[in-house]
């Protein structure tokens, strides 16, 4: 299927590790040269690439659905329509879309299988299709990280809000749901051994 494909590859681009290879503005904002405060400089060489890793992912999540639900809405209506069946209908061609790009984000074939966790890309995604839902887990997420001091466990928990709250804000959207269901179920899996007691429950990094 075109969807999955397409979805796939784009997904599985390790936007965040390219940007901060090819585009160290983290490492100038973070040096003498900057000017800055020397506080600032600080908290932005020990956050500024995961900071700006998330962004990425945030951004690869939602451009690449909008980029499939438009070629898939293209292509619905001519000839080339049997590329993106059974997607037919603009619902599952956003579900497909989002499932295969945090799938590709997750084992990414650009870097030999495992990538992110996909929370952000996942996220991004949902930010565009249902930003009412997107931003109460993000909401969520906040919270329960300051409570807990739990990077995975505020992960998890806002994953699992998201299907409650498209349940709440947008009602019998099935598809969607089930979507948001087997993402936070797949945040579960990835976010399960960082759980452990003797990993650090502060490392930001496994957001993405």
């Amino acid at each position: 299927m075109l969807i999955i494909i397409l979805s796939y590859f784009l997904g599985a681009v390790p936007a965040g590790y390219l940007i901060n290879r090819y585009f160290p503005i983290i490492n100038f904002i973070s040096s003498d040269k900057s000017f800055l405060p020397e506080t600032i400089r600080r908290n932005v060489k020990l956050h500024g690439s995961k900071v700006l890793s998330i962004a990425a992912d945030l951004l690869k999540g939602g451009i690449t659905v909008w980029i499939v639900f438009r070629l898939g809405t293209r292509l619905s209506g001519s000839s080339f329509g049997f590329l993106i069946f059974p997607f037919v209908s603009p619902g599952l061609i956003h579900v497909g879309a989002l499932i295969s790009v945090v799938l590709g984000h997750v084992f990414s074939v650009y870097i030999c299988g495992w990538g992110g966790r996909g929370v952000a890309t996942a996220l991004g995604g949902f930010l565009l299709l249902m930003p009412e839902a997107a931003i109460g887990s993000i909401i969520i997420f906040i919270i329960a990280a300051y409570l807990k001091k739990s990077i995975p466990f505020a992960s998890i928990v806002a994953s699992w809000a998201l299907p409650v709250l498209i349940w709440y804000f947008y009602r019998m959207n099935v598809p969607y749901q089930i979507a948001a269901i087997f993402l936070a179920t797949l945040s579960l899996i990835t976010h399960y051994k960082y759980l452990r007691p003797e990993t650090p429950a502060s490392d930001s990094g496994i957001l993405n």
